[in-house]
Parts: structure tokens; sequence; C-alpha cells
């Protein structure tokens, strides 16, 4: 017997394979914009030299719109999960050993909970999943986000690059396809990390301060000397 996944793993895991693929592809592409977003240092200097009318202080705004994008389709893409593994919790052994030959099966099909919690692409979506959620609690709404500012900070701090890492680990088995996310990933890499030492740069300059003020707001207004 020999399955392929042109046709006959389609066939298995039905529309959720279509569901799960299409929303990874919108996925790698949000989440690498998102990314290129928090670069403030490169977003400030081509904001400088760019045309005005280009909202770059919108940069906040559109981080926010551009997650809850990605957010959107990773709900969808766990979904397709749920019905790929369903799907392939049903098969006959015969079937899943011809679909899934990197893999050894005992005599007794896997269950629906083996391809959730024990396998790679499993384990690394539901914790993707929990890593997801405590970072959108913290961010999206703001009296949480004023309150527990330490938390949001800590969450998105740390959370990102477990976020990242976990991102790449869940595609490495191939389960449904080949992983592009991390060829989606390289220049927003590039540019992250050339932002991250402009700021390292910028931490050890000394800044006069030419004057503050407290509006009414309750605002503290600060105007800083001109780096050379």
């Amino acid at each position: 017997m020999f399955l392929n996944e042109t046709s006959d793993l389609r066939k298995v895991m039905g529309v959720g394979i279509a569901i799960t693929r299409g929303s990874a592809a919108a996925m790698s592409l949000a989440f690498s914009i998102l990314l290129m977003t928090v670069c403030r240092n490169i977003i400030t200097w081509i904001r400088d030299l760019a045309c005005p009318y280009i909202p770059f202080d919108s940069a906040v705004t559109f981080h926010k719109v551009i997650a809850l994008t990605g957010g959107f389709f990773a709900l969808v893409h766990t979904i397709g999960h749920l019905i790929n593994f369903y799907h392939v919790s049903t098969q006959p052994i015969e079937h899943l050993r011809c679909l899934f030959r990197e893999m050894s099966f005992g005599p007794a099909p896997p269950s629906f909970a083996f391809w959730v919690f024990k396998t790679l692409t499993g384990l690394t979506g539901v914790l993707l999943v929990i890593v997801m959620s405590i970072m959108f609690v913290f961010a999206l709404w703001p009296k949480i986000q004023q309150q527990a500012y330490r938390y949001f900070w800590l969450s998105h701090r740390f959370g990102y690059i477990a976020f990242y890492v976990l991102c790449i680990l869940h595609g490495l088995p191939r389960l449904t396809g080949e992983a592009h996310f991390p060829w989606y990933l390289i220049v927003p890499t590039v540019f992250f990390v050339f932002d991250r030492l402009i700021g390292v740069k910028q931490t050890a300059l000394e800044l006069e301060v030419i004057e503050s003020e407290l509006l009414p707001s309750g605002t503290l207004t600060v105007f800083f000397s001109t780096l050379p």
C-alpha cells in the first residue's frame, strides 16, 4: 500500500488540511510583519526621512491590528488541526504507517490525545495557545494593562521569545506539509536584531534634558537634546 501526500493525505484529513495550511500561510505573514512593528528605532529613523503622510506614528495601532489578525488565523489554524487529529485518530494503523513513515506506531491506532499532547506539533500548539492567551489578556484590555503593567511588560518581553521559538518547532515535524514560517521570519529578524543593537548603543549615550513640563492631563513632557 502506498499513500502520497498530494491526494491521500487530503482524503484522510479532509478540509482540515486546507484550513491548517491556509491559516498557517496567513499567520506566517502576519507574525513576521508583527516583529517589524516593534522596531522603534528604525521606524523613527524612517519617519524622519520618509514622506510625512505615511503614518509611522501609528505603529502601535498597526501592531495591534496585525496581532489581532494573526490571533484570528491562529484560532482558525487550531480548529484545522483539531479536525486533522480527529481524522488521523480514526484511521487504520496501516494507513498511518504509510502516511507518516518517520513515526513508529504500535498495533493500535494512536488516540486523539496522542496527537495533541504526545507529538511535537500538538504539544507546541498547546503551548502556543497558552503563550498567546497570556499575551493577549495583558495587551487587549487597557485597564488590565494599566493596573498590571509589569505583567504586561514581562509577558511581552519574554513571551515573544517563547512564541517565535515554539512557532519554529511547531512546523519541524512537517505533519501537514513543509513549514515556511522560518523563511518569512528571516528579513524581519535581521531588522529586529539591528534595531535592538541601535537601542543598546543609545542606552549608553548621555542626553541633556532641555525642558520638562507637567501637562494638565497629568502627562509629563520632556525635551531632550538632539542626538549627535
